[in-house]
């Protein structure tokens, strides 16, 4: 077993954090889509929160991947 094996080995260990990590991820969001809809209309600020939620947005999605990965890797190395 090389050291990527040992990687996502370590990674499907941690999914319930992956897990935690993607809720929170999901409650930013939200926190962002309501300051976005609510807050301030000024462009600065407009700017800012959109910026908030494309990072968001790729957090989650690697955060995402991830767990996919290594859950697709566990199952095809116990077969």
């Amino acid at each position: 077993m090389n050291s990527y094996d040992r990687f996502w080995e370590l990674v499907y260990g941690a999914r319930r954090y992956l897990q935690l990590v993607l809720f929170f991820l999901l409650f930013l969001l939200v926190l962002s889509g309501v300051a976005l809809v609510f807050g301030q209309s000024e462009a600065a600020s407009a700017t800012m929160l959109l910026l908030d939620i494309i990072l968001v947005l790729a957090l989650g999605a690697v955060t995402l991947v991830m767990h996919w990965y290594s859950t697709k890797r566990h199952i095809q190395n116990r077969q």
